[in-house]
């Protein structure tokens, strides 16, 4: 994801619509988890978001409050935005 790209994933999940924030590394859809689409799962569908779609995953709110308290300066990895 590049820093000006939004990916939303929103899923049915029994019947319960959550907008989440999209993961595009490894078999998660979301950062929280959700695996949307998964065979094996069944009961998580991934649905086109609608348009003005607000995010209302509380786990996925409660991943990026922490991950907000990070700088790029506290990681000891490569990364594009190091400077």
């Amino acid at each position: 994801m590049s820093g000006t790209l939004k990916h939303m994933v929103t899923i049915d999940y029994e019947g319960e619509l959550r907008t989440h924030i999209g993961f595009t590394v490894g078999s998660y859809a979301t950062i929280c988890g959700m695996d949307g689409n998964d065979a094996f799962i069944g009961q998580q569908t991934t649905i086109e978001t609608p348009a003005g779609a607000k995010l209302d995953c509380p786990q996925c709110y409660a991943m990026w409050a922490e991950a907000r308290k990070w700088k790029v300066i506290d990681f000891d990895i490569p990364t594009k935005t190091k400077g």
